[in-house]
């Protein structure tokens, strides 16, 4: 994550977060570790990056359609959002999200210009 922190030719960060995926049991609820401890990479390390860096951090969280997967991920977005990071259901979302943040950035910096 530093890397990217300090690449000038990164401007934003999207974190791509798959809950449930790596091969083990279908029902996530079975495994109590916190979330965190189950999301490669961490939501911690995510919430750590937004609080170091000035770059936009949004994340889309993507689970199983399951009861268990479906309430891991609203545990995940919503430690994500309470740490100051955008969390979105869909890799769609996040990116729409993303775009209008541009736009609105492109609006005002030309009304700051005109």
């Amino acid at each position: 994550m530093d890397i990217v922190e300090r690449d000038a030719n990164i401007d934003n960060v999207v974190s791509l977060m798959g809950l449930g995926m790596g091969g083990g049991p279908q029902d996530s609820t079975a495994d109590a570790s916190p979330p965190q401890d189950r999301v490669p990479g961490g939501v911690d390390s995510v919430i750590a990056l937004r609080k170091k860096t000035s770059k936009p951090v949004i994340a889309a969280v993507y689970s199983p359609f399951s009861a268990g997967g479906v309430q891991e991920a609203r545990r995940v977005i919503k430690k994500l959002q309470e740490g100051g990071v955008p969390a979105f259901v869909t890799v769609e979302r996040a990116a729409t999200a993303l775009k209008n943040a541009l736009d609105y950035y492109n609006f005002r910096r030309n009304l700051d210009v005109g």
